[in-house]
């Protein structure tokens, strides 16, 4: 299991970037963070890892949640493996 917190602008969120908004040095950059986060998903998906990305405003507002959709995952893959945690 590989588990990304991804940051809202840093990763390109439609709600927190707008390309051309911050310039053309910024769209690239936000751009090649796509696309590595692109290639590295499918590179550990195609070497057998469960790949489950988050955004940054998802912990902010609800950690709870994304914990459980962390344990949702793993539970997912290895069921009877997994404790629930009291939130």
């Amino acid at each position: 299991m590989a588990v990304f917190v991804d940051g809202r602008y840093w990763h390109g969120h439609p709600d927190y970037f707008t390309p051309g908004r911050s310039g053309a040095y910024w769209d690239a950059k936000i751009t090649r963070t796509q696309q590595r986060d692109r290639l590295a998903t499918t590179a550990l998906e195609s070497n057998g890892w469960k790949v489950l990305r988050i955004w940054d405003f998802e912990v902010e507002s609800d950690v709870a949640a994304c914990v459980d959709r962390v344990l949702q995952a793993v539970a997912e893959r290895r069921p009877g493996r997994v404790a629930a945690i009291d939130s």
